[in-house]
């Protein structure tokens, strides 16, 4: 394979990764294509440096549809305490 589509480590360097993108489907350079059918990094990187749009960051974990356990609890003891505020408004109405 050739040096510049490999790096130090023995796996596909930005140049290969790109050589890799910018081929036509089942074109790529046979060197590239069969490190990347065998190398499981190189296909992670493959797939994450390929897509379009954000990246995340390293270090944190997406965020799912459920908001975290604190965040529910504020939530929940800010329901309460406006139904209690609302309640005592009415009240109050009510005794004038």
């Amino acid at each position: 394979m050739s040096e510049a589509l490999l790096d130090s480590t023995g796996h596909l360097s930005a140049a290969g990764l790109l050589a890799l993108q910018a081929a036509p489907a089942g074109q790529a350079p046979p060197e590239v294509a069969t490190h990347i059918a065998s190398c499981a990094r190189c296909q992670e990187r493959l797939l994450v440096d390929g897509s379009p749009g954000p990246r995340p960051k390293p270090g944190r974990k997406p965020m799912g549809l459920a908001p975290s356990p604190g965040r529910t609890i504020v939530l929940l003891l800010l329901t309460v305490v406006f139904i209690f505020i609302g309640l005592w408004s009415v009240q109050r109405l009510m005794q004038q």
